[in-house]
């Protein structure tokens, strides 16, 4: 950091330093006080799908909103992981691949493993729960993917219990916010 402090002040006129990091926790303050600061954020899952929607346009590829979901969601709020995302399941789904060969493609968790174990979770059901489990497990999936995408979904479940106006601050299409809300309700 002490040769970075010094670039940082006497820069060769030349020159132009990008530093780009995930931590910047662990910059100093000295370095810190010396630069511009950009911080970027996640791009919102709605703006990834209508920027691969045109893509699939333009390309003459036919896929489901819920398949551009998965892959924006897939993508984290990167355009340009979604983008690559898009092109591995254009290359190996075609110009027309089905939600399934999306959900396989990107090795996404079988929405109804989810579905099964949040409602063993809600109803207190151990052997729904522990049949969901073994269901993931048998089928390959991580167990650590399985839990994020889980605890994705409660918190799906808990922002639609909160508050009908919810739907903003999630990534869901309406038939699975109408399911979580049916769920959230006890029912």
């Amino acid at each position: 950091f002490n040769a970075l402090l010094k670039t940082l002040e006497e820069p060769p006129p030349h020159v132009k330093f990008i530093f780009a990091t995930t931590e910047v926790n662990k910059i100093p303050e000295t370095i810190l006080s010396r630069v511009q600061r950009f911080d970027f954020k996640r791009i919102p899952g709605p703006v990834v799908v209508d920027r691969l929607r045109l893509i699939c346009e333009a390309e003459g590829v036919t896929i489901s909103d819920g398949a551009l979901r998965m892959i924006a969601r897939g993508g984290e709020g990167s355009m340009r992981d979604s983008q690559s995302l898009l092109d591995q399941v254009i290359s190996f789904g075609g110009t027309s691949p089905s939600d399934e060969q999306v959900t396989d493609i990107l090795g996404l968790v079988d929405r109804r493993m989810l579905y099964e174990m949040l409602e063993g979770m809600m109803s207190g059901d151990a052997p729904k729960c522990l049949d969901a489990i073994a269901a993931v497990y048998e089928s390959g999936y991580e167990m650590a993917q399985f839990t994020g995408e889980l605890l994705e979904l409660v918190r799906d479940t808990a922002l639609v219990a909160l508050s009908p106006k919810a739907a903003r601050h999630m990534d869901a299409p309406v038939e699975e916010r109408e399911r979580l809300g049916a769920l959230a309700r006890g029912g």
